[in-house]
């Protein structure tokens, strides 16, 4: 399905090739504000196990922390450089026989989309996720440190998110325990150092416990 794989995280094809322009992760490969996804993301075909992580960039080292204690029946694609858009029209695509189903996306569209569009793409994603067998769990988007998006932007979006998956039976992965924690974050204050990447692995591994039990 894929061309390569990083500790657990299935990166696909021609994702690192997202807005080659933009600045990427500290080796070079990861594209830090995404554009056009393309349709070669998803050709692999549907991945099939008890849990399936989907994200942008910052899922790509969370298997360090997701799936402690049922590793074998996890995994994790990362989709470097993709937006909510980009998840929700591949959904069919790549959702196969999965228990939980859980996305970590958004940061990429912060810059780009207002308040109500990018609401609007979220319910979007919540009713193509829901129109599968799977038990569906939405994280918060990021805190970010590198000046480009305001923090009470990024907060009053989750508080939104947070109320739109309580009445949509969406399980919320609440991340607010990254705020403050520029400390999580490598120099660019976007993606996660290894740290980071454990510690949100852990969040949402605690976030969605309770559907693999």
């Amino acid at each position: 399905m894929s061309d390569r794989t990083e500790e657990g995280a299935v990166v696909l094809p021609g994702a690192d090739s997202v807005a080659p322009s933009t600045a990427g992760d500290s080796d070079g490969s990861v594209v830090e504000e995404g554009g056009d996804s393309g349709e070669g993301l998803w050709e692999g075909g549907k991945v099939e196990g008890k849990c399936l992580l989907i994200g942008d960039s910052l899922v790509r080292h969370v298997d360090r922390g997701f799936g402690c204690g049922y590793k074998q029946k996890r995994m994790c694609v990362c989709l470097p450089g993709a937006r909510v858009e980009d998840i929700s029209r591949r959904v069919n695509g790549v959702v196969g026989d999965e228990e939980v189903v859980v996305v970590q996306i958004g940061t990429n569209n912060l810059r780009r989309d207002c308040q109500s569009v990018l609401r609007s793409r979220f319910k979007e994603l919540i009713c193509r996720l829901k129109s599968t067998r799977a038990k569906i769990a939405i994280c918060g988007i990021l805190p970010r440190f590198d000046g480009r998006v305001a923090g009470s932007t990024i907060r009053v979006h989750n508080r939104w998110l947070e109320l739109e998956c309580e009445g949509e039976g969406v399980q919320f992965v609440d991340l607010s325990s990254f705020w403050g924690k520029r400390d999580l974050y490598q120099k660019n204050g976007l993606h996660l150092d290894k740290k980071g990447a454990t510690v949100l692995g852990r969040l949402i591994s605690s976030g969605v416990q309770g559907f693999l039990n």
